[in-house]
């Protein structure tokens, strides 16, 4: 599952499990981990869920700040 992010041209870059395209920032998993430079690349921050899952309060953090700072 996941959700489609799209390049400027329509084209899919990537198929995230999470994604909050306002704000350019998108959860891979492990199995997603290989979209992860094409969405750097268009400008995106990712974050792998195994390193929020795995207890790993850095990346958690950076993203609630991303997400709530409006």
């Amino acid at each position: 599952m996941g959700v489609d992010v799209a390049g400027e041209s329509g084209a899919v870059l990537a198929q995230p499990e999470v994604a909050w395209p306002e704000r350019r920032i998108a959860l891979l998993t492990v199995e997603g981990a290989g979209d992860g430079p094409a969405l750097e690349a268009a400008g995106w921050r990712v974050f792998q869920l195994e390193d929020i899952a795995g207890g790993g309060a850095s990346p958690l953090l950076a993203l609630h700040g991303e997400v709530d700072d409006r």
